[in-house]
């Protein structure tokens, strides 16, 4: 099987029950989604294997057809559907195609439970490589996610210097902590949190400082004569730009 790049991973994970019929999404994705059903990951599915990602108000219009009760959790429902209707019987049901995993890609899928749970839940941090999870998975795959990224995030933390960046990654550890229902190392993570809060802004401070001490001028003075020097222009600036925003548009005077 080809292997898959971290997006591709993610990709395939999203595209799990999205409609065939979709042609925007088809349009923009069509080239990942052909290399993911080339290689065997994806498949488009029969209407029965689509059953279960079609929309709630398709399910209880099948079972009010079949006079069945329409009330209940999601998998409940479609359960009840199979139970009542032929393969035959759903295969002509108004049921929009979808596509499915394979068991290759359900293997895909289950193999990078940590990649992807990082997707979600710090994607945008840009914290971790995703290529180093997927090399901690390989090396750990029996552990869960949330072990492989502790340990990940407790390395990363290690080895930053920023007290700031250092700071927010303690936080998402020990958020990864609570989740992992580690209560003590998690109270650990809150007070390293708390200690790297006061050392932040401590480390601020010694910047104002050094500031002050290079202009030769307090930091609340500076505020003081910048705000006397916006009292001082009054409504100039504001008359300026009305008379440039006017010119721009040749409006005269």
């Amino acid at each position: 099987m080809q292997q898959l790049t971290p997006e591709e991973i993610r990709f395939l994970y999203k595209t799990n029950g999205h409609r065939v019929d979709d042609t925007a999404y088809i349009k923009t994705n069509g080239g990942v989604v052909e290399k993911l059903t080339s290689c065997g990951y994806l498949i488009i599915g029969t209407k029965t294997q689509s059953l279960s990602c079609s929309d709630i108000s398709i399910i209880r219009k099948l079972l009010k057809d079949k006079g069945l009760k329409a009330g209940g959790k999601k998998v409940d429902l479609v359960q009840r559907i199979l139970q009542s209707y032929s393969a035959s019987e759903l295969e002509n049901a108004d049921i929009p195609k979808r596509f499915v995993l394979t068991v290759s890609g359900e293997q895909v899928i289950n193999e990078n439970s940590a990649l992807l749970y990082y997707f979600d839940a710090f994607g945008a941090t840009n914290i971790l490589e995703p290529e180093q999870i997927i090399s901690a998975q390989n090396l750990h795959h029996s552990e869960n996610k949330l072990d492989i990224l502790i340990a990940l995030f407790k390395e990363r933390a290690a080895t930053e210097n920023d007290t700031g960046k250092k700071r927010a990654i303690t936080e998402h550890l020990r958020r990864l902590y609570s989740l992992n229902h580690d209560d003590a190392l998690a109270r650990e993570a809150e007070l390293e949190v708390e200690r790297l809060d006061k050392l932040w802004e401590e480390e601020r401070e010694q910047e104002v400082r050094k500031l002050d001490s290079v202009l030769g001028i307090s930091s609340e003075e500076r505020r003081r004569l910048a705000q006397k020097a916006i009292e001082e222009m009054g409504d100039e600036w504001e008359k300026e730009l009305d008379a440039k925003n006017r010119a721009k548009a040749g409006i005269e005077y």
